[in-house]
């Protein structure tokens, strides 16, 4: 088995006990059911489309949102499994930037 070592600090394997869950997927089949999103946050939000995404950032994307919701799957994924996933039709990877007061901007959210 092969470990990236961002995959290690970003994604700590523990042994977990087992637990029921329930997945949930968030499927647009046309364009047309995209809904625009009023900005209620002034200009502190920005939300972008992610090409060509590193599997390292598809990686700290995955571990850091899914962490609380014991996203497990995809973790030890290598880098060829992950642009195989990302390079389907119909898969894309949005991220909201939320920008802090020192207008540094960081992943809120994704995948």
């Amino acid at each position: 088995m092969q470990f990236n070592l961002a995959s290690l600090v970003w994604c700590k394997i523990f042994s977990m006990k087992s637990i029921e869950a329930t997945r949930t997927y968030l499927q647009m089949l046309s364009p047309n059911e995209h809904k625009s999103v009023v900005n209620i946050v002034g200009d502190r939000v920005h939300i972008t489309q992610i090409f060509d995404c590193p599997a390292s950032f598809y990686r700290y994307l995955y571990c850091e949102v899914g962490r609380e919701y014991h996203w497990v799957d995809r973790r030890n994924w290598s880098a060829q499994q992950i642009q195989a996933h990302l390079s389907q039709p119909g898969i894309s990877l949005w991220v909201l930037y939320l920008k802090s007061s020192s207008t540094h901007q960081l992943p809120k959210t994704g995948i």
